[in-house]
């Protein structure tokens, strides 16, 4: 029971860590964009 329980946890990290590299170049594009729309007075 348990260890089934943890073979599904590890699955569900495994599918994270594969969504992560997407959401990390998602999170830097709009980093850039709020950097160039907000800041761009500070010479971002």
């Amino acid at each position: 029971m348990e260890q089934k329980k943890v073979e599904k946890n590890y699955k569900i990290l495994e599918k994270i860590q594969n969504k992560n590299t997407d959401y990390i170049y998602i999170y830097i594009n709009f980093a850039t964009i709020i950097c160039y729309d907000v800041f761009n007075d500070m010479g971002c």
